[in-house]
């Protein structure tokens, strides 16, 4: 929705149904049946500023369980762009249940990213952890094993 000029918001859910066996290639791992609420606002500071903030919750009670989302994104156009966020894995799954005796503990999956875009490339550094899973990217999916540290990447197109 459109608010006026200068805000603007969306909100929606998702029901997943994910395949691991096929996708991640795991032989015994089971069918994950999520429910996803989102949303994200974007504000706009003056026309080349933005902040946006974007949220989600996923329930599953299968694989890594619920994890909920947060992501702040300052944007300075047309070059810089600068985001923070925190994925916190709150609730366990079928995977990572804790042993009996012992209580389940928080996992934060911080990120903090920058951005600059020179006419059609576009480099970004960033810090961050992330859970082993498939991260889509600009159209692309991958499955990409769990992570934490520094990250370089140049984008080109020709």
């Amino acid at each position: 929705h459109k608010v006026n000029k200068t805000f603007k918001s969306m909100i929606g859910i998702q029901s997943i149904g994910y395949n691991q066996a096929t996708y991640e290639l795991k032989a015994f791992a089971p069918f994950v049946e999520a429910i996803t609420p989102f949303g994200e606002m974007t504000y706009k500071l003056t026309p080349t500023r933005s902040l946006r903030f974007e949220w989600q919750y996923m329930h599953t009670k299968q694989d890594l369980g619920s994890f909920v989302n947060g992501l702040l994104e300052y944007n300075a156009a047309p070059h810089w762009s600068f985001s923070a966020g925190d994925m916190l894995n709150f609730q366990h799954g079928s995977v990572n249940a804790p042993a009996a005796g012992e209580t389940f503990e928080l996992v934060h999956y911080f990120n903090l990213f920058a951005a600059y875009t020179y006419k059609t490339s576009r480099f970004s550094a960033g810090f961050l952890k992330q859970p082993q899973g498939v991260n889509c990217t600009g159209g692309a999916c991958r499955v990409e094993p769990a992570f934490s540290g520094a990250r370089l990447s140049l984008t080109t197109n020709f």
